[in-house]
């Protein structure tokens, strides 16, 4: 069996890759898909997009649908929200009309990052009452004891 003491630490750090359950069944996994997984992380979470397609938005991820934002980001998130209202105010001030519309596309994107970090805190707080199964109620055959002799 391998184990971290067995194998060396750059081949055991494969392991916990991407991959790293086909590996473990024996099967090869490319370099080519790790780097893909590996790329797929961005600074505010995780974009979706398909396997070796490029990005249309210009790595504008607040911009793109496909990003997967991280709560743990949701600071940072606040923060470029921030930038973007003072980078708006800044270019109505200045007359720069061009620059106003593409800010106010990539607010409107951090603004629903914003939202779905909230609705995903929301559903995670929020507690689902199972109950608990009717013992007396069970699907079960009932035992009776034999008399002993």
């Amino acid at each position: 069996m391998l184990t971290p003491k067995t194998v060396p630490t750059a081949a055991w750090s494969a392991f916990d890759s991407p991959g790293a359950p086909a590996r473990r069944w024996g099967l090869k996994v490319s370099t080519a898909d790790s780097k893909h997984f590996e790329k797929r992380k961005v600074s505010i979470g995780t974009c979706t997009r398909a396997f070796s397609s490029p990005c249309i938005h210009e790595h504008a991820c607040v911009r793109s649908s496909l990003l997967r934002p991280d709560p743990a980001q949701r600071s940072r998130l606040e923060e470029i929200r921030d930038n973007l209202v003072a980078r708006i105010a800044e270019a109505e001030r200045e007359g720069w009309l061009d620059e106003v519309e593409g800010l106010r596309v990539s607010l409107a994107g951090a603004k629903d990052k914003l939202a779905q970090v909230s609705a995903l805190a929301e559903r995670q707080s929020a507690a689902v009452q199972l109950g608990l199964p009717g013992f007396s109620r069970s699907g079960g055959t009932a035992v009776t004891p034999r008399p002993t002799s």
